[in-house]
């Protein structure tokens, strides 16, 4: 993970050699964040990056307990990107709450409330299938998020169970989209061209979009999702095309989004990820042929 290995770098570390406590202690005592904040180590690991892991944290002063993801500065563009798109949605009860931000000469540090209901990949697992009045009122509620994202001119690009997790393990808990990694600002009229998100639960077009850049490094598109082992059709979203010297280039709009609200719908009331589910063991290329064809099994 690169969080440890930067710090492995400043201090010319090997990986088998441990830090110094004398070391350790100068970084934190001149981290800004560090001097706010502590990290719990029991039960405070939350999650995992390739630049970043998501830890529980508590305030020095005041106790409350956070959320924070520590990326490292490698990741600096993209960092002050997801930061400034989360800021863009604060407002919305369904929408994680960004509390501060705080950078040292490794890392950035993003506080954001702490959600303790776990996942709603969890919840599909653990209730194999929701209801539909079940269904319908967390439905409803994330279509309110999304509207809410859009008409502030931003596409969240990867919408999945593990990024919807729930303010406490209530029932009646508020349910909260989080993780902005992949998230953009649109521009009037100009169509996005770079996929992104993770297979099963992206959009036809922009499957047409990656196709287009197969060649290219700036695809960011996932085929592997932890609910890939996991109905009713949804329509094909338009495509949406530009031309660009003469060639036809593909791209799609934040309507992607409802796609993949659609397949998570379908996955709550179904337990299974449509388009997966037709036969074991199928590649990402036979998955993506279902998904631009919109061929379901019932």
């Amino acid at each position: 993970n690169a969080v440890n290995e930067d710090l492995y770098n400043l201090l010319r570390l090997t990986n088998h050699q441990r830090p110094d406590p004398s070391q350790l202690h100068r970084l934190i005592k001149t981290s800004p964040f560090f001097q706010n904040y502590e990290l719990i180590d029991r039960e405070g690991f939350l999650g995992e990056g390739s630049f970043s892991i998501c830890r529980r944290c508590r305030n020095r002063r005041t106790q409350e307990e956070f959320a924070v993801k520590i990326v490292s500065l490698r990741q600096e563009v993209d960092t002050y990107n997801e930061i400034e798109l989360l800021r863009l949605c604060q407002g919305h009860a369904n929408i994680v709450k960004l509390h501060e931000v705080f950078t040292d000469e490794l890392h950035t540090y993003i506080i954001m409330e702490l959600l303790t209901g776990g996942e709603l990949f969890y919840r599909i697992r653990t209730q194999a299938s929701f209801s539909e009045k079940e269904a319908s009122q967390l439905m409803k509620k994330l279509v309110s998020a999304v509207n809410f994202m859009h008409s502030n001119d931003l596409c969240h690009r990867d919408l999945k169970p593990e990024n919807l997790l729930f303010s406490s393990p209530n029932a009646n808990a508020e349910i909260k989209i989080i993780d902005f990694g992949f998230a953009k600002k649109r521009t009037k009229h100009q169509p996005m061209t770079t996929p992104c998100g993770t297979l099963l639960y992206t959009a036809p077009e922009v499957l047409r979009a990656a196709t287009s850049f197969k060649d290219s490094q700036s695809s960011c598109l996932s085929t592997s999702s932890s609910s890939s082992s996991i109905s009713t059709t949804t329509a094909l979203v338009p495509v949406i095309t530009t031309i660009h010297s003469g060639a036809t280039t593909y791209g799609y709009d934040e309507s992607c989004d409802l796609w993949s609200l659609g397949v998570i719908l379908y996955t709550m009331l179904s337990g299974e990820v449509p388009f997966n589910s037709i036969a074991a063991h199928r590649t990402a290329e036979e998955i993506v042929e279902d998904i631009t064809r919109s061929k379901l099994s019932y």
